[in-house]
Formats: structure tokens, C-alpha cells, sequence
């Protein structure tokens, strides 16, 4: 089995595959090559099973393509994909529309402009919420395109929130929200971070576990 060894100051070996299914290895410094190779052994079984789900994710997002009357998620509901009778796009009750002008290839960079503008304005309306309600001074909110982070707070307590957030469930948004505001008290994610956002939000672990969930859903799509 081909793999890349990366040999550093750690006391323990561990696997890491990466999104296109070559396997990382990371050792002690003195850990001889027979142990390593021993440890991948054993652990073969569930190399070629994760190396097989990163291969299908990938096939299912290099199909993933915009239609008319596909669904597409906003706080955790489905609301279908239409064309307009007109050029105008957006979302409405009904659910999201694009103009019946617009080129197909230009389909997927609009409906993106149109989540921004979505989570633009019901994240900035949560974190202001909960800043007044917890007393809390962010100091500026930014909507960014992250894809492996769903949030971040610097170290001036400046926020930034990936637009993807705003497809998951409305409890998601909330634990995304209220973990990046504790971050504006505990800049790091020690036992007092994690009791200080319990205090804000106590089913949080729910909802962490229901985000791990659903980052894995969008692992096969093209967003």
C-alpha cells in the first residue's frame, strides 16, 4: 500500500487520508518502518474502506450539477429550484429562482451569490442577537467562502462565518454562532471554553454532532 511518512516529534503513529485517498502516515521519530508498516497492516481493512467513500464523494461531486426543480437546503428545509419568468434571481416563499435568462454555466455562481445574501443577513441578525443577549462585543462579522471551516474568530474577536453554514439546520447556525462569540472570551477550546458555551448552549453537543452529520452530506456535493 502506497503511502507518504512523516516522521516528527509525536509519541504516537496515526493514519490520515486526504480528499483524494492517499494515505499520510505520521510516526515518532525513532519508530522503525517495521512497526509503521505492521500498524498499516492491521489497519488495512479500514483504509480501503474509507479510500472507496472518498472515491464514490468524489464521483457524486463531479455529477453534482444545478437544475430546475432540484432541491436545495436553507436552515436545514428543502425548497426547490426554479426559473423565473423573468431575469430576476433570488429566493421568495416558494423557494429559490434564477432568471430565464441566465446561461447554464453561470447557474451554480448565482445561486452562491444568493446563499451569501441569505447568510449575510441571518447570521449578523444571530450574532447581534446573542451579543446583546450574553453581553458580548464581536468586533466586526464577515461572511467568507471557507470549506473546511464553518466558522473563526481572530484574535481581535472579529468574526467570520462560511456561507455554506447557512444551508444546515437553524440549531447548527445557532451552535456555529454562539461557538465562535465564547471564542471572543476563551481564545482556545479548553475545558472553560467549552463550559462557557455549555452556559449559552447546553444541547450544544447535539448540534455538533448534527453538524459533523451534515458536512458529511456536502462532501458530495460541488458547493
Amino acid at each position: 500500500m502506497n503511502y507518504t511518512l512523516i516522521r516528527s516529534r509525536r509519541k504516537t503513529l496515526a493514519l490520515q487520508l486526504k480528499t483524494d485517498g492517499s494515505l499520510l502516515v505520521r510516526c515518532p521519530l525513532k519508530m522503525s518502518l517495521h512497526e509503521v508498516e505492521g500498524f498499516i497492516q492491521a489497519k488495512q481493512s479500514w483504509i480501503l474502506s474509507k479510500q472507496q467513500m472518498l472515491r464514490e464523494n468524489t464521483q457524486k461531486r463531479e455529477a453534482f450539477r444545478l437544475q430546475a426543480g432540484m432541491g436545495l437546503r436553507y436552515l436545514g428545509k428543502t425548497y426547490p429550484l426554479r426559473i423565473s419568468e423573468n431575469p430576476q434571481s433570488g429566493f421568495d416563499a416558494r423557494g429559490f429562482f434564477l432568471g430565464n435568462k441566465l446561461p447554464e454555466e453561470k447557474m451554480q455562481a448565482r445561486v452562491v451569490k444568493i446563499y451569501k445574501q441569505l447568510a449575510t443577513v441571518c447570521i449578523t441578525a444571530k450574532v447581534e442577537h446573542y451579543s446583546r443577549l450574553y453581553k458580548l462585543q464581536p468586533k466586526a462579522i464577515r461572511i467568507g467562502s471557507a470549506k473546511t471551516r464553518w466558522g473563526s474568530c481572530n484574535s481581535k474577536n472579529q468574526l467570520c462565518f462560511s456561507w455554506r453554514l447557512i444551508m444546515a439546520d437553524e440549531l447548527c447556525v445557532d451552535y456555529v454562532v454562539l461557538h465562535e462569540l465564547a471564542h471572543t472570551l476563551e481564545h482556545n477550546h479548553s475545558k472553560h471554553f467549552w463550559t462557557k458555551l455549555g452556559r449559552m448552549m447546553p444541547d450544544y453537543p447535539q448540534a455538533r454532532q448534527q453538524l459533523r452529520l451534515f458536512g458529511r452530506q456536502l462532501q458530495t456535493e460541488n458547493w
